[in-house]
């Protein structure tokens, strides 16, 4: 009790109440929640793509239907690459990174089934040797069956030539031009032992393209 003869009590503390979440009547408290909400999201955005290097496309209607729109690098990129409608517009710095990107990877499938045609055609060879070792005896075959195995080996020797004949060519080895694809290889060319580099669209195709060798 204090001197004025009234009791004192202490305020209660309310504490933190469940806000419910509805749409605000208020047209003015509207807007301005509207305009604060957005720059806290639009911050959070931006945060997150300085933090991770994300790419990130926001767009936002008002509610009297006017777009605002954040993005990195920036919107136009990143509504391109999402609807891949028409490829991915450049950046302001003249950068593609996507493009880029892509680019590099149909170079890498494209040497990759370069190589996959090459163990392909090794395998051939193999299992022809293999027939050729595991044949029976010459005395027992017909005259069908020997010239079948006649040509079987007149190939194989052909093959084996040619394959002598590239094994005796000086190697080539990876040259790093300006970048390693996805799967660690070179992509721009080879280049012949005495310096000479030979792109893949003028030698270095499916027909003469080496085994990648390490060093």
């Amino acid at each position: 009790m204090n001197s004025s003869g009234q009791s004192s009590q202490p305020k209660r503390n309310q504490g933190r109440r469940k806000v419910t979440i509805e749409k605000i009547k208020n047209e003015t408290n509207l807007q301005v929640t509207f305009s604060k909400r957005r720059t806290g999201l639009f911050k959070k955005a931006s945060e997150l793509c300085i933090l991770t290097d994300a790419e990130v496309g926001l767009v936002v209607f008002s509610p009297s239907n006017k777009a605002h729109s954040f993005g990195h690098p920036n919107i136009e990129t990143i509504t391109d690459r999402f609807l891949a409608s028409k490829p991915p517009k450049a950046n302001v710095d003249g950068s593609n990174h996507v493009q880029q990107s892509s680019t590099r990877e149909n170079q890498d499938i494209k040497y990759l089934t370069m190589l996959e045609k090459q163990l392909e055609a090794e395998k051939r060879k193999k299992k022809e040797l293999d027939q050729v070792q595991t044949s029976v005896a010459i005395e027992k075959l017909n005259l069908q069956q020997l010239e079948v195995l006649r040509e079987k080996i007149m190939n194989f020797g052909k093959n084996l030539r040619m394959r002598m004949k590239d094994a005796a060519k000086p190697p080539m080895v990876p040259y790093n031009i300006g970048h390693v694809g996805t799967y660690g290889m070179v992509r721009y060319g080879m280049v012949h032992h005495d310096g000479d580099v030979i792109p893949y669209d003028e030698g270095a195709s499916e027909a003469n393209a080496p085994w990648p060798t390490q060093h």
